[in-house]
């Protein structure tokens, strides 16, 4: 397991590579740059990041563009660490923004999940009215043509029915008619 002298804060590798810690945040969403959060801190909040040492100096031997990026000098890191160590536990404004943007993308992307959820369940209940409709047309076709039967075969009763009798002889013998 590794120690915490195998690891740089974003300030820290901020002030080896010459550049802002909002730029090594960046460098780190982009994939620039090699690093993990530390543990999730209360309501899954993670903890700040933590950059391998051997990373952030192969990051400075490769750097061409770091005469595009605005430095820091040691002075002005050490001023901004020194702020967020006596604010106490509530990180610097670049922190909190950070941790803003990845929870407003994680409730993005539960959005897109819901909205995905919906568009399926309304094609589902799509097909099934489709299907009801199907089925109410295939009763009604079912009921006009129980009741052709139905006509057919009283006319067929009536003709085969001698004119005194009003039904078949078995009701007479079950005392029906």
């Amino acid at each position: 397991m590794r120690s915490d002298a195998d690891y740089y804060s974003v300030y820290e590798a901020a002030r080896v590579l010459g550049v802002s810690p909002a730029r090594v945040r960046q460098m780190l969403r982009a994939g620039e740059l090699v690093g993990e959060r530390g543990e999730q801190r209360v309501e899954g909040v993670l903890g700040p990041w933590r950059l391998p040492v051997g990373a952030v100096h192969a990051a400075r031997a490769g750097a061409g563009d770091a005469e595009a990026t605005v430095a820091m000098s040691p002075e002005e890191t050490a001023a901004l660490r020194e702020g967020v160590a006596t604010a106490g536990a509530s990180p610097a404004p670049s922190e909190t923004s950070e941790r803003l943007s990845e929870g407003v993308q994680s409730i993005r992307e539960k959005a897109e999940a819901l909205i995905s959820d919906l568009d399926s369940l309304e094609g589902r209940l799509e097909a099934a009215e489709v299907e009801q409709l199907a089925l109410r047309e295939s009763l009604r076709l079912a009921e006009e043509r129980a009741e052709t039967l139905r006509a057919r075969l009283e006319a067929e009763r009536t003709q085969a029915e001698p004119q005194g009798q009003r039904g078949p002889a078995w009701r007479k013998w079950l005392g029906g008619g």
